[in-house]
Formats: structure tokens, sequence, C-alpha cells
């Protein structure tokens, strides 16, 4: 849902954090290049990491950032960053101060990235959890660091 509000609303909506469904739809009639960052675990069920999932989930996780990352235009290639726990791949050079964020969490399911500890009755349904990126924290400083740009 994030990514489609990304495409159909990029004039409302100034940056964009998916949670374990990232996605480029299409069409995606952005009007302005869309600040984004992602977060999925490389140990999802539900919508696997490396694609090959449902019908709407066909391409992996990383093909979704960089489809992304031609979206908005970015000039740089894919950094990985290798972190304990996680990777951190960042595509940069964007106009308009964009830039799309991918931390691919080693390990973590479908779930909230450093949120509350779940009962194994959902853990064993949609994968373990992980605390080695604490999403709330990271979307914060992200959103802080990519306002809506002034309008023309």
């Amino acid at each position: 849902m994030a990514s489609q509000l990304a495409c159909d609303a990029s004039t409302t909506f100034a940056a964009v954090a998916p949670v374990a469904g990232l996605r480029l739809p299409s069409p995606c009639p952005t009007t302005r290049p869309v600040p984004i960052v992602a977060f999925h675990g490389t140990a999802d069920p539900v919508d696997p990491y490396d694609g090959n999932g449902q019908a709407y989930w066909t391409y992996s996780v990383p093909t979704a950032a960089s489809r992304w990352a031609a979206q908005d235009k970015c000039a740089k290639a894919a950094r990985p960053d290798h972190h304990s726990g996680f990777t951190l791949t960042t595509f940069q050079g964007c106009p308009g101060n964009a830039v799309v964020e991918l931390y691919s969490i080693t390990g973590e399911g479908h779930e909230w990235p450093g949120g509350p500890q779940m009962p194994a009755s959902i853990t064993t349904l949609l994968g373990p959890q992980s605390d080695a990126v604490d999403a709330d924290t990271v979307m914060w400083a992200f959103f802080s660091q990519h306002p809506m740009p002034p309008s023309r």
C-alpha cells in the first residue's frame, strides 16, 4: 500500500517506508522522485525476499528497490553496506534530494523490524523476528531528512 501511495499521491506524501512489501506498481504516475526507505526480512514466508511468491509477488525485493531507483531517476548504482544482522542498500544521485534505501534484515520473517516480541503462535506463521534494525527510529530520521519539497 505504501508503494501505491507513493505512485498515486506523490504530491501528498513526502516519502514512504514500506515494511515487508516494497513493489513498484504499474503504472506509477509520480510527478516527482519519491524518497523510499524499505525494510524486508530475508526469511519472509509471506512475501519472499527473493520473489516467486503469490501472483502479486513475482520479483525480488532487491529488484523492487532497483525499479524504484529507476523510477526516481537515481544516477548512482546501488551501494550495499553490510552490518551485523542487516544490509543497507542505497541508491543515490536522485533528483530532488530523493534516495532509495533498502534494509535487508538477515533471517527476519514477515515482521516489524525491532517491534515488540510476538508469541510463538505468530512467529511460527510469519517467521522469526529480529532487533537488528529499529524501523521506527530509522523511519523517523528518514522522514525528517526528506520533507515535502516546496511546490512550484
